[in-house]
């Protein structure tokens, strides 16, 4: 009896010893495992708010998008009879250095080739001729007013023919002290307005807000945003970023081409101030005469758009960067938010040209 006793003793102090060795090992292994993702976590965690970080150094704190604009900003205030391509240069290093290259032509400006090599040889010949017949008709005009008039002052008819004509030849000749004098009242104002507009910076770095915001932990130090979150985050900056870049690169294609049109409607201007003087065909020359005038203050249009812009953008990004310690979803509409204040500047860029045309109605 006593036998079996002892045998039971020791079958429950074997047991027991086995589980005293055995139990610290397990919680061992599932410490281990435990850190193990929890390391794997922090990685990727890493990696996904590595990105974001990257991609919205890319679009603010001086980034691609802030000197785009900037770029865009430049060229807009600069004088459309000697325009500026503005852009930006990074060197290896990623320095990055601002570029104002003249658009040129035989290394005179396009309004002096215009000017000088252009218009005298094709355009002005044209002109000439319909000067001369604007000229013939106003004189056929007068005298048929006149013919049944028995007193008609013959010299005094003459006097005033000569005089439109030597104003109508003036006209035509002129066309570039005309065309320049409008441009220049434009940059007259365009001058006032760019002093107000040059303390609204752009909108300043706000990653590391961003970075916080997603980093951020609860009392029990859990983090607010998940991994997952993270991901939904960063497929959509990228998209969002992406978006802002190609915006930048239109916007500056929208200000180009409206020194495009410029130089293109200031090629012919001879023809149609050729018609000036005659109340018939007068009509054409003060039309191109208005939509110079609308060219010229088209700028200021842009530029107060541009400025507007910059003004939104600040206030976007500020709500930006404290919407990044809360929900995923509130985060990507502040973001798609950003990318629809892009898209609203380039569609308000290109109703500028139709909106100045109506202020001088000019069609």
């Amino acid at each position: 009896m006593i036998a079996k006793l002892k045998t039971k003793i020791a079958i429950i102090t074997a047991v027991l010893m086995t589980y005293i060795v055995m139990v610290p090992q397990h919680v061992y292994a599932s410490s281990l495992i435990a850190s193990l993702v929890e390391r794997i976590e922090e990685f990727v965690r890493g990696i996904l708010i590595g990105g974001i970080r990257m991609l919205f150094d890319l679009a603010f704190g001086g980034g691609t998008v802030a000197r785009q604009i900037d770029a865009a900003q430049a060229m807009v205030t600069s004088d459309p009879l000697a325009p500026a391509f503005v852009f930006e240069s990074v060197n290896a290093a990623g320095t990055s250095t601002t570029v104002t290259q003249q658009l040129e032509i035989a290394g005179t400006t396009l309004f002096n080739y215009i000017q000088n090599t252009l218009v005298p040889a094709s355009v002005m010949p044209m002109a000439m001729a319909v000067l001369a017949f604007v000229i013939a008709y106003d004189l056929v005009q007068i005298l048929i007013s006149n013919n049944t008039s028995i007193d008609a002052d013959i010299l005094g008819i003459t006097i005033k023919w000569m005089i439109k004509a030597w104003i109508a030849i003036t006209l035509v000749t002129s066309w570039h002290l005309i065309i320049g004098g409008i441009f220049q009242i434009g940059q007259q104002v365009m001058g006032g307005i760019a002093v107000v507009g040059a303390g609204i910076p752009f909108p300043a770095d706000i990653t590391a807000t961003i970075v916080n915001g997603l980093e951020a932990t609860d009392a029990s130090g859990n983090y607010l945003v998940s991994i997952g979150d993270l991901v939904i985050i960063l497929i959509f900056a990228m998209v969002i970023v992406i978006t802002f870049l190609a915006l930048s690169v239109i916007i500056n294609i929208i200000i180009l081409a409206r020194f495009f049109e410029i130089f293109i409607s200031m090629s012919i201007a001879p023809i149609p101030m050729a018609t000036l003087i005659n109340p018939h065909w007068g009509q054409m020359g003060f039309n191109y005469l208005k939509t110079m005038l609308a060219y010229a203050f088209q700028g200021i249009l842009m530029f107060l758009a541009i400025l507007l812009y910059r003004i939104a953008l600040n206030t976007w990004a500020l709500n930006l960067g404290n919407a990044a310690a809360g929900t995923a979803v509130n985060f990507i509409v502040y973001m798609i938010f950003g990318a629809g204040l892009g898209v609203l500047l380039v569609m308000t860029l290109t109703k500028t040209g139709q909106l100045s045309k109506s202020l001088f109605n000019a069609s």
